[in-house]
């Protein structure tokens, strides 16, 4: 059985600190030697936005993340500035994670998945509001998978919309394009994004 090669991530000395994420993409884009174009072709994202949120000008949707975290080799935690352990078990305690949540309009997520790059899914918790859209015409690679915690959402896709309500889950192609819209206050959801190409 073949293993596949672990995920490259930057080194510690490289990073100093948890800083913005752009500043994170950029550092881990010019340690692998990747171009702006390059990464803006593996992406499907315009070179001047990427060149725009590395400087933390501007931001992107977690299914852009996601995409950005494929491109690199590396997960949305790492991204996010999250330390990676060796431990076999990852686990993130509510009490570590006040810091952690980013701020969207109308919605905040936090990545819970590992920063080691290894492979595995993306996993976010999402807190949103009554018509925040949290990912505006979203694709990626890979599945989906959405538990409502709390509250209701709506999930569009190009035919049809799915209203999903407190314990309805929904799991669908990542490369199916979707948004998701709070349909109440106070709404959270549990979002797994397995990808295939990592």
């Amino acid at each position: 059985m073949t293993m596949a090669a672990p995920a490259e991530t930057l080194p510690h000395s490289e990073l100093k600190g948890p800083g913005p994420m752009g500043d994170i993409v950029r550092a881990l884009r010019l340690h692998r030697g990747m171009t702006l174009d390059a990464l803006a072709d593996a992406t499907e994202i315009s070179k001047g936005h990427l060149s725009r949120f590395e400087r933390g000008e501007k931001s992107v949707s977690v299914a852009a993340l996601v995409r950005i975290a494929n491109a690199l080799n590396t997960s949305v935690s790492a991204l996010l500035g999250e330390k990676p352990h060796d431990d076999t078990v990852h686990v993130v305690r509510t009490s570590d994670t006040a810091q952690r949540w980013k701020v969207e309009e109308g919605y905040e997520y936090l990545s819970l998945a590992r920063a080691d790059g290894a492979q595995g899914p993306e996993a976010f918790k999402v807190r949103l509001n009554r018509d925040a859209i949290v990912a505006q015409h979203a694709y990626h690679s890979g599945e989906e998978a959405l538990l409502v915690l709390k509250g209701a959402v709506e999930v569009a896709f190009p035919s049809h919309q799915l209203s999903l309500s407190a314990g309805d889950y929904a799991q669908f192609p990542g490369f199916t394009q979707h948004s998701i819209r709070g349909l109440q206050d106070d709404t959270e959801i549990f979002v797994v994004i397995i990808s295939r190409d990592r």
